[in-house]
């Protein structure tokens, strides 16, 4: 139940960047571990398929979130850009209407 909870934690979605399944919330909470305590673990073992299955997951999670940011970016830009001209399309036509 503890694992669970954990699992479904806020900071746990944040840091997979997904809702982890057990397996791979373990597995995380086991290199974090590892990383924290005994780095020179890492060094020796760097080509461990559990190792490389973590850093991939989390690398494909931050690549997924890196474009949604931009795509969201793009979409604030572009709204931003398409309120300015009915801004200007507006205050055209008020002037035009002053005379």
């Amino acid at each position: 139940m503890l694992i669970n909870n954990a699992r479904l934690s806020i900071e746990a979605r944040q840091e997979f960047g997904v809702i982890p399944n057990q397996s791979e919330f373990i597995r995380g909470a086991i290199y974090y571990w590892i990383r924290k305590n005994v780095p020179e673990i890492l060094e020796i073992y760097r080509e461990t398929p559990e190792i490389l299955e973590h850093k991939n997951l989390k690398n494909n999670q931050s690549k997924k979130i890196k474009r949604s940011l931009k795509y969201n970016q793009e979409y604030i830009e572009k709204r931003q850009k398409e309120k300015e001209r009915e801004r200007e399309r507006f205050l055209a036509w008020a002037k035009s209407t002053e005379d």
